[in-house]
């Protein structure tokens, strides 16, 4: 009978160091998802920034090589079933991390280059074409656009809107070298009655903008 009680108790132990395991392994896994949904929001944007950006320029941007990302993903899915570890999800977070800074950088580079003289355009007229508010609505978007990461396809498509208000406005005032030049001048408030020349003033009686020609002494 003693035996049989020895048994039991036996028995009972192995089913609680079993139970016990079952528990610690559900919680491995609870903490491996946990982690992996913690930045699910993160990869996504990254993602979808870098397909955004490929399918709207997709002659301006070359597809990146993330042979190491891929590498980082099979082995988190290759072994997660049998070795839930969170630093996998870590280690595919960092190299993502890398390539979503690298794109932020080429994104500002590239639309600095896209955006950046039609402002200085814009800055530049502003200062005779009296109401502002419509140019300062379009300098304030690709600024805006410019700085932002992560982006998506609706942000591509209002920044080239805004592209394409910018080149309707200043096609619209029909500026000259000449012209551009005093504007230029006034903008940096370098502008000089010497500056005002015969095709200034031309410009400015076309655009009905003589008003708004003010002349101060220093």
């Amino acid at each position: 009978m003693l035996l049989d009680k020895v048994r039991a108790t036996r028995e009972l132990i192995e089913k609680v160091k079993i139970a016990e395991e079952r528990s610690n392994r559900h919680q491995e896994y609870e903490d491996f998802y946990q982690k992996l949904n913690d930045y699910s929001t993160e990869l996504n944007q990254f993602t979808e920034s870098l397909k955004s950006l490929l399918s709207s320029y997709p002659g301006d941007f070359l597809r990146p090589d993330l042979s190491q990302v891929i590498n980082k993903i099979d082995d988190l899915l290759a072994t997660f079933e049998n070795e839930p570890k969170q630093n996998r999800v870590t280690n595919l977070v960092r190299e993502i991390r890398l390539h979503d800074e690298q794109w932020k950088k080429m994104w500002n580079h590239y639309a600095k280059a896209q955006s950046q003289e039609l402002i200085r355009g814009l800055n530049s007229a502003k200062k005779v074409a009296g109401s502002a508010e419509d140019i300062n609505s379009i300098i304030n978007g690709l600024g805006r656009l410019t700085n932002k990461w992560p982006i998506a396809e609706s942000n591509l498509n209002q920044f080239s809107r805004y592209l394409f208000q910018a080149k309707e406005k200043l096609t619209s005032l029909n500026t000259t070298p000449g012209v551009q030049l005093f504007l230029d001048q006034v903008a940096n408030n370098q502008a000089t009655f010497e500056d005002v020349t015969p095709e200034v003033i031309q410009w400015l009686k076309d655009n009905n903008f003589s008003n708004n020609l003010k002349i101060t002494f220093k």
